[in-house]
């Protein structure tokens, strides 16, 4: 486990968080955060989502008497060092990931979050995107298609990006997600081959430095200058991002900062205690508004370089959810209120009392008419006299629709473009029709998948559950808001069950029911069909429930199998028994417990000795899913999250009495994941924050089984016809065939190469007798072909190893 010291503070923008702006254990500050929303409320607008968001990416990986950490930095550092010791042996020596989207969908719900972007500077077709979980996308078309081109980092959020003007080959990105949490910050990485090598800069956040970031901005008249706002103040480089960075306001959280457009010397910040002015970096003056705020966005225009313009943005439950938009016209010396209503921060027509102002603010002006401006809250509006008065010109939930939350607004050349939380759009004519733009960035965050047949299901942050036809480019939206548990119902599948936060459960083509509305406020509802019965399973904090029979009609309750007479937190994963389909097992984080009589009101249930028991429950290992022998439900795997070196699996093989650790080299990153395919050999794979990793009873250790699939985080498995298929959160879904002994023959040729010129990887393959290439293998960061047959290989016409790419071709044997 790793004994750590830390000197954190933690804010970004969210009301909420003011209660882990210092070194207090993990369990206080969940304990504050809980009691702060039982007195304000968790509506819609509070931060609720977002905070129990973050908490349950933390939940497993937290030591509940620790300060927080930063988990980013530590895989990304874990990662690095398993890569560096990983033997060729214990690489699969089968298996092509392939991506298999979403990349468009039907329906309103969107593809995906986007946080930011940039422009090429002379070609408006090349555009960059960052996500909070997905990496850097860039677009040569305008926006027709996308690829990844930081496909080799682990589960990287980008705030910010910033491409230098005069060599658009290089290519700073702020990591993170500032707006949301979903990721710390690890500093500012920096490319100069247009995204195929990335470098750490002198901005580099470590395990120690848990740091919210909101913007990277490049100098107008000097490329080497690079500003960033966090929550900790603004960073300055003057050297290209090489050395060391200045750093001022280290007690304020700097939001935005806008150059003004005639004298870059003088820019203006935007930060927790106002608008401050600075000229030749010295601060010369500070403006704040009348009202209480929250969040403070800043746009200039070339047509009228005096003008800055601000708006800023309230709390809910707090006076001045809609604070006002303010304009000076003398370069930030004075401010004039323009206007305080309408709310255009609200959800609707600007009546209601609603803001998400910490989440989502921003605000943007046109080129050449200073009296046009835009605002993004969860909707956007513009106003035709800077500010004064205002029309919607997107709807949430009408027309022209545009997915709600909006993080960010460009405009360039006549076009906005918004970034919002289901992709990127643009409008050329203020609003009157809008085009999505994200076609092809498979960027869907899953929470879990499920298969039957050639269709998939999907629940997924900010987008809802979707469904897809296999090999289909589409998806079909079942439901918006967070989507969570799904599953087929299995006598009937025309039935779906869909989830989604506080325990709503939908029955696709039939209606929604909460279950145990007082015990609502949890977050992640896993749903399962039972086993030998049309009886459903699904949690609830620390109950695990069982819909009765009859769940076709759609008339049933909702009892509790009792298990929270003995569970104290809540659960992570269960499964049933196949064989004895009256046995049950639930994990929570520090405990596992079984029922022999699971159909029986209340079940039995007896706590089990957990795996790897530490001196205090708070010290114990984190347990975060399980799966069953479906031959023998006395054989059970625990998969553990949390940073425990050498306790990531265990296994029992009589019920959970006693347990063996069955890690091996596994590296020490977060596991969440567990499904068993054949039964007779232990053929185990288990997701992870760094992709799917694959052992059975006869091997000695685990084999990395992630051949062209990026190091994400693999939230679900599934197994299903001869593939395995990784549901990822902010990767979208992902297809293997499944782990296989040694092929006689293997051709490789670019039509069945998943990788471009962005998308690199390892790729092992072997062959008892022969292996044909014709691939090109480019060269960059972390990208490796490793071929061995036991005959011959054949590069035919066609095959290239780029410069710098690393190839080790050779006659040998394959694997055990």
């Amino acid at each position: 486990m790793l004994a750590l010291i830390f000197d954190i503070e933690v804010v970004f923008g969210q009301e909420w968080t003011k209660y882990i702006n210092n070194n207090d254990p993990y369990k206080t500050i969940i304990k504050n955060i809980d009691q702060h929303f039982e007195k304000t409320g968790k509506e819609r607008g509070s931060g609720f989502k977002q905070y129990m968001r973050w908490r349950y990416k933390l939940e497993g990986a937290m030591n509940s008497s620790e300060p927080l950490k930063n988990i980013n930095a530590i895989e990304i550092s874990e990662y690095d060092a398993f890569k560096r010791s990983l033997s060729k042996r214990n690489r699969a020596t089968s298996g092509d990931g392939e991506r298999k989207g979403p990349y468009t969908t039907q329906g309103n719900s969107g593809l995906g979050r986007i946080n930011c972007m940039a422009h090429h500077p002379s070609d408006p077709n090349i555009m960059w995107v960052g996500t909070p979980n997905g990496g850097l996308w860039k677009t040569t078309n305008g926006g027709s298609s996308w690829e990844i081109i930081s496909n080799y980092f682990v589960s990287l959020g980008i705030s910010g990006i910033a491409i230098d003007y005069t060599n658009p080959d290089i290519i700073y990105i702020l990591t993170g997600d500032g707006d949301g949490g979903d990721s710390a910050s690890i500093g500012v990485l920096k490319t100069i081959d247009g995204g195929i090598n990335w470098q750490k800069t002198g901005l580099s956040f470590g395990v120690t430095y848990l740091k919210w970031c909101f913007f990277i901005k490049i100098h107008p008249t000097n490329p080497q200058i690079l500003l960033v706002g966090a929550i900790d103040g603004l960073y300055t480089n003057s050297n290209g991002g090489v050395g060391s960075w200045g750093h001022v306001l280290g007690d304020n959280l700097v939001f935005d900062l806008e150059f003004k457009p005639d004298n870059p010397n003088i820019y203006y910040l935007a930060t927790d205690v106002g608008i401050k002015k600075f000229n030749n970096g010295i601060e010369v003056s500070t403006f704040v508004s009348s009202s209480s705020f929250a969040r403070i966005a800043l746009a200039v225009t070339p047509a009228a370089p005096n003008n800055v313009y601000a708006i800023f943005g309230g709390y809910l439950n707090l006076s001045g959810i809609f604070s006002g938009v303010y304009l000076s016209t003398n370069s930030g010396d004075s401010y004039t209120i323009q206007s305080n209503t309408p709310n255009i921060l609200g959800w609707d027509n600007g009546e209601d009392a609603q803001t998400q102002a910490m989440y989502d603010l921003c605000l943007a002006v046109h080129e050449s008419d200073p009296n046009r401006v835009y605002v993004g809250g969860i909707n956007c509006w513009t106003s035709s006299n800077a500010g004064v008065n205002w029309n919607k010109i997107s709807y949430w939930n009408g027309s022209p629709y545009v997915h709600a939350d909006f993080h960010n607004l460009y405009h360039l050349n006549g076009t906005l473009f918004a970034c919002t939380d289901g992709g990127i759009y643009k409008t050329t004519n203020n609003g009157g029709a809008w085009n999505d733009l994200s076609n092809g960035i498979n960027i869907m965050q899953f929470y879990d998948i499920d298969f039957y047949s050639n269709t998939w299901l999907g629940g997924a942050q900010d987008n809802g559950t979707h469904s897809a036809i296999y090999g289909s480019q589409t998806s079909s939206e079942l439901s918006v808001g967070d989507g969570f548990g799904c599953t087929w119902h299995s006598g009937d599948h025309s039935i779906q069950f869909l989830s989604s936060q506080d325990g709503i459960i939908r029955r696709q083509l039939g209606t929604n029911l909460t279950i145990n509305s007082d015990l609502n406020g949890f977050w992640f509802t896993e749903l399962t069909m039972s086993t030998n019965t049309y009886h459903l399973f699904a949690n609830s904090t620390n109950s695990l429930l069982r819909g009765n029979q009859n769940v076709a009609v759609w008339d049933w309750s909702w009892p509790s199998t009792g298990n929270e007479s003995i569970m104290s937190n809540d659960i992570r994963g269960y499964e049933q028994g196949t064989n004895d389909p009256n046995v049950m097992y639930v994990v929570s984080s520090e405990q596992i417990i079984k029922t022999n009589n699971i159909f029986s009101t209340p079940a039995t249930w007896t706590l089990l000795t957990h795996p790897s028991p530490g001196p205090t429950p708070e010290e114990t290992v984190k347990l975060q899913n399980v799966t069953v022998d479906p031959l023998n439900a006395n054989r059970v795997w625990v998969v553990c999250s949390g940073f425990y070196n050498g306790q990531k699996i265990f296994k029992s093989e009589d019920g959970g009495t006693t347990w063996t650790n069955i890690s091996g080299s596994l590296p020490n990153v977060q596991f969440r994941a567990i499904v068993y395919d054949t039964p007779g050999s232990d053929r185990i794979y288990i997701g992870s924050d760094i992709g799917v990793f694959y052992k059975t009873s006869t091997m000695s250790d685990w084999i990395y089984f992630s051949n062209n699939l990026p190091p994400a985080n693999v939230t679900s498995l599934k197994i299903y016809d001869g593939y395995i298929y990784a549901g990822t959160f902010g990767r979208g879904i992902w297809r293997s065939p499944l782990f296989s002994t040694c092929p006689i023959n293997v051709s490789l040729t670019p039509a069945n190469d998943p990788g471009t010129v962005y998308l690199h990887g390892k790729q092992v393959h072997y062959a008892s007798n022969s292996i044909t290439s014709s691939r090109v293998i480019s060269g960059s960061l972390g990208n490796e072909a490793i071929y061995t047959a036991g005959n011959y290989l054949d590069f035919v016409e066609g095959f290239w190893g780029k410069t710098d790419a690393f190839i080790e071709a050779k006659i040998g044997t394959c694997p055990e």
